[in-house]
């Protein structure tokens, strides 16, 4: 079979890719006087507060910690080695692109493709469907034979641990980051949330806070995704809360002035230690007094 010619400009274009990707990496090390290794990570973990047995919901930007000696791998063995077996480590896997074509912004397809896309688009699958833009280091925990995922088809998250089974277990589609949900499991086990070298923004505990706060009229909207439903595509309805991650941000940083959480530097990068509960308990009641003092105000 005949193949297509690589044209100088493809070359070009892989070329600025590559180098792309060479002169960070080159940056990153220039950045250290010594490579991250597993020994660095596992020590840091433990001067950050994490104990064996610990359950930690984990947010971490590989880059952040500057140059790892085996990348994801090595800090995945880092996570495994400090809370043991005896704990649990939970990570997002969200699917974000098994939705509802139309609503999308990244990417912006054409509206004339929607209906090829809403016919073709393939199921959620536990183990194919990729996480999108989640990382290196979920593609490398979902990797792993002993970590389990969970059943929702965009908001899915991925679970190692004595717990790992209990934590992924919910049926239900309506409200991912509600009371069942794994954030929901993870609550009730007294986690705690891990941060390397991320912000505010990417705490999804935020969302469970939101779903407990007692708030009147919480704009709910109706949400699509494709499954298998015994043995047939099919695609389903369920309902979540909108998100609107900016409302945490000076909760978050009013949270943080308090001194509720551990800090400690592990290569590049600052990273956290906070009890989820506090987090979600102070959140919720923040977003109540605001929120609904807001409310009575209009």
């Amino acid at each position: 079979m005949a193949t297509s010619p690589i044209h100088s400009m493809d070359i070009a274009k892989l070329d600025r890719k590559n180098y792309s990707r060479i002169e960070k990496e080159k940056r990153l090390i220039e950045s250290m006087q010594t490579p991250v290794t597993v020994k660095m990570i596992v020590d840091g973990l433990r001067k950050l507060g994490i104990r064996p047995g610990m359950s930690l919901i984990t947010h971490i930007s590989l880059s952040s910690l500057g140059w790892v000696c085996g990348g994801p791998q090595a800090i995945i063995e880092s996570l495994m080695e400090v809370v043991t077996r005896e704990g649990n480590i939970i990570m997002s896997a969200y699917t974000g692109y098994n939705s509802n074509p139309a609503s999308w912004k990244y990417p912006p397809v054409p509206k004339k493709w929607l209906s090829v896309i809403r016919e073709h688009l393939p199921v959620y699958d536990k183990e194919m469907s990729h996480p999108s833009g989640m990382g290196k280091i979920v593609e490398c925990f979902r990797a792993i034979k002993d970590v389990e995922r969970s059943n929702h088809p965009r908001s899915s998250f991925l679970a190692w641990g004595k717990n790992k089974a209990d934590i992924i277990s919910n049926e239900n589609y309506d409200f991912p980051f509600g009371i069942d949900s794994p954030l929901g499991k993870a609550y009730k086990l007294g986690s705690y949330i891990l941060m390397i070298g991320v912000d505010y923004n990417i705490i999804n505990s935020f969302y469970f806070a939101y779903y407990l706060a007692c708030i009147g009229n919480k704009p709910i909207e109706t949400c699509k995704s494709v499954i298998d439903f015994n043995g047939k595509r099919r695609w389903i309805k369920y309902r979540d809360y909108q998100r609107d991650i900016s409302i945490f941000k000076d909760i978050y940083m009013d949270f943080i002035h308090k001194g509720s959480v551990n800090i400690h530097l592990i290569g590049n990068a600052e990273c956290k230690l906070i009890e989820q509960k506090s987090l979600v308990d102070f959140a919720k009641e923040q977003l109540e007094i605001n929120m609904n003092r807001m409310r009575n105000v209009e």
